[in-house]
């Protein structure tokens, strides 16, 4: 068995563990926490990485190969794409290649930062055809003739395209996994996170607000947990400058609904710090609360 192997064992043989303590009969199955559906061996399953890998995220849990395939080129894949663009548009220190949209024509350009929100877009006849090459001019002597530069639309491909909506479910996957690692399963068991579950699967489909949080002021060095006492209970998981919101002990009934009220772009919270776990810990499947 190679190194993943056992690893895959050690964290199944946990849940195992866990599940045994939770029922009063004996279980030689694992549940995954993203379906719910049992299965009795480690091979049914795959490492789980939290964040995604292409985000710096560490494989601290398993889920079923199912669920694990599913997120690959989903979701997952739709926050890389969107964290690609992210990183394009915040290193244009150098020229970067583009697709440069005027109405009538599409060409292939290059664009360079200059002082903070200024760029500079240029275009090379030689990596264009002659024709676009004319209607460009002709656009751009039309403009100019007429004076209305500011009826302009234009726009800039990097040519990647991806689905913001489907990157914050992702996000909300990846919080709820983190939450699962470090309480177990009595926590996701609770009847207020099968919404998130439904969430997290139906990906197409927005069924609940208020789940996420973005705030530019946050330091985007470290993640944590966040047991929240206010403005609401709740358990906060931090990535970068975004907050993902979780029900937890003593949220309210219908917890996102009773978000509606609040301001995303500026909460101010307080709770209890927590570290994001490093392996899989299932602390309320061994304790009682």
């Amino acid at each position: 068995m190679n190194k993943k192997g056992k690893k895959r064992k050690k964290i199944f043989d946990h849940y195992l563990q866990a599940l045994n303590v939770i029922f009063t009969n004996v279980v030689d199955f694992a549940i995954c926490p993203l379906c719910l559906n049992r299965f009795n061996s480690f091979n049914d399953f795959s490492l789980e990485h939290v964040p995604p890998e292409s985000q710096g995220g560490k494989d601290i849990l398993i889920t079923c190969r199912i669920c694990n395939s599913k997120a690959g080129y989903t979701i997952d894949n739709q926050l890389h794409k969107q964290e690609l663009v992210k990183n394009f548009y915040e290193n244009l220190e150098n020229s970067r290649k583009i697709k440069f949209n005027l109405p009538g024509v599409s060409l292939n350009s290059s664009i360079e930062h200059k002082l903070r929100s200024q760029f500079i877009i240029k275009i090379s006849k030689d990596n264009n055809h002659p024709e676009n090459i004319k209607k460009f001019e002709a656009v751009v002597s039309s403009y100019n003739e007429n004076n209305n530069w500011h009826e302009c639309n234009f726009s800039i491909n990097k040519m990647i395209k991806y689905n913001p909506f489907q990157a914050e479910i992702c996000y909300l996957k990846s919080a709820y996994l983190i939450a699962f690692v470090q309480f177990g399963y009595r926590y996701i068991f609770r009847d207020e996170l099968q919404i998130v579950r439904e969430q997290i699967n139906n990906y197409k489909t927005r069924t609940i607000n208020g789940f996420f949080a973005k705030n530019e002021g946050l330091s985007e060095d470290q993640n944590y947990l966040i047991i929240l006492d206010e403005p609401f209970k709740a358990l906060a998981v931090k990535f970068g400058n975004k907050y993902i919101f979780l029900p937890f002990l003593e949220s309210k009934k219908n917890f996102y609904k009773s978000l509606s009220k609040y301001d995303s772009t500026n909460l101010e919270i307080r709770g209890t710090k927590l570290s994001v776990p490093t392996k899989t810990e299932l602390l309320f499947d061994f304790v009682k609360i």
